[in-house]
């Protein structure tokens, strides 16, 4: 049953796609085959999705699978659909073509589409997880402009998810975890483009988010303040208007939720803000600036690194301000730096461990600037080469 010929002679065209039971029982055979200990049937299941991932309906059937819509999927089965269906949406017949995805009629891309967004809001955070990364494999190597509802559809999905935790439900909460992480991936690991409809979907997607960052649930918080930070950096849209409700948000967040994962979201979230639009943020610097002294305070090594890395940030946008907000910005650090200069200094300290690391690699350093004298000795030096640079630690440096 697992034969490919058998198979492929029961693929409908993209046109007249009919569910078949017997095919979508075949497809799961597959993929549970797919995952057998016993090595003979998992080659033959593997070369049989080898052999039908660039069949058209073959995604559409994987999808089927991967929303629970053929019966009462198992999820390790529901979750080796949508790992495979990733795969595949990329998946192009020839070097240089577009990928399968793409070459699906309009209709087999929104019936797709559709399902995938369905398990955004199930339970289960394995799934939403998975339809997260299908949507990010989409907007990817199909364009974010080819799927233009997109941001509008994740906005629908958390009103609804709203709407129903209105009711207390811890279901209804669970339901808002899937599109916040698809806005988190899509802003993080691609940005979005400058095409009006985006930068307006944008618009509505802030406030949102925004709301969610009031969540009972603290991850539900912390995916809520990425999302925003992340849109206000990597997208073309204004989010500035915003503001007003997203800092007492971060405020919040601050005061309520002392756990390291959220100190470290609240902190980068204001170095965020420093970095693009300093000037929106300056009237709560003083405030900030007393968090960051707390947290550099902190016990947990994480925290305390997070705020060590916010100063060099913090430098570099009150240079980039013109001379009124710059001396503005030297008038609030100045009575913080006797608690912050030596928070600075003892945060330089290393272990003996720490100690022996740095030796080890100044000695190769040194081995490889020894080498490399010899052909750069006679070259001048370029600007780069003797520009002042403020190091930026990424944690703990």
């Amino acid at each position: 049953c697992l034969s490919p010929c058998s198979m492929a002679s029961t693929m409908a065209s993209p046109s007249s796609f009919q569910l078949n039971a017997s095919l979508v029982q075949q497809v799961a055979l597959m993929l549970t085959y797919a995952l057998s200990t016993d090595n003979a049937y998992q080659q033959q299941a593997l070369a049989a999705l080898q052999q039908h991932q660039s069949q058209p309906d073959f995604l559409e059937y994987l999808s089927v699978l991967f929303a629970g819509e053929a019966g009462s999927e198992a999820g390790h089965l529901q979750a080796i659909a949508g790992a495979t269906l990733k795969g595949a949406i990329g998946l192009s017949r020839g070097e240089g073509q577009e990928p399968l995805f793409s070459t699906l009629d309009a209709a087999q891309q929104l019936r797709i589409k559709a399902r995938v967004l369905r398990v955004l809001t199930q339970p289960e955070r394995q799934l939403q997880a998975a339809a997260s990364n299908i949507v990010a494999t989409i907007a990817r190597e199909c364009e974010l402009s080819s799927w233009p509802e997109l941001l509008g559809q994740l906005a629908a999905l958390l009103d609804s998810a709203s709407a129903a935790a209105s009711n207390s439900s811890s279901q209804a909460l669970a339901m808002a975890f899937g599109p916040l992480s698809t806005v988190v991936m899509l802003a993080e690991d691609m940005g979005f483009s400058t095409e009006a409809a985006q930068s307006s979907s944008v618009q509505s997607l802030v406030p949102r988010l925004v709301q969610w960052m009031g969540a009972p649930e603290p991850a539900l918080r912390r995916l809520a303040a990425r999302a925003v930070c992340s849109l206000h950096s990597n997208s073309a849209s204004d989010v500035s208007p915003f503001f007003s409700a997203y800092l007492p948000a971060l405020s919040s967040m601050a005061s309520s939720d002392a756990s390291s994962e959220s100190r470290v979201t609240v902190i980068e979230s204001m170095s965020g803000l420093l970095e693009s639009s300093a000037e929106a943020v300056w009237s709560a610097m003083p405030g900030i600036l007393s968090f960051l002294l707390s947290c550099m305070a902190d016990a947990r090594e994480e925290v305390a690194a997070a705020a060590a890395d916010f100063w060099p940030t913090f430098c570099e946008a009150a240079c980039d301000l013109d001379g009124e907000h710059s001396r503005e910005a030297r008038s609030a650090l100045l009575p913080h730096l006797p608690a912050l200069l030596p928070l600075l200094m003892q945060g330089m300290r290393l272990s003996e461990e720490a100690l022996a690391d740095v030796a080890s690699s100044d000695a190769a350093a040194a081995a490889s600037a020894a080498a490399a004298s010899s052909a750069s000795a006679s070259a001048a030096s370029g600007s780069s080469d003797i520009r002042p640079h403020i190091f930026k630690g990424g944690h703990g440096a």
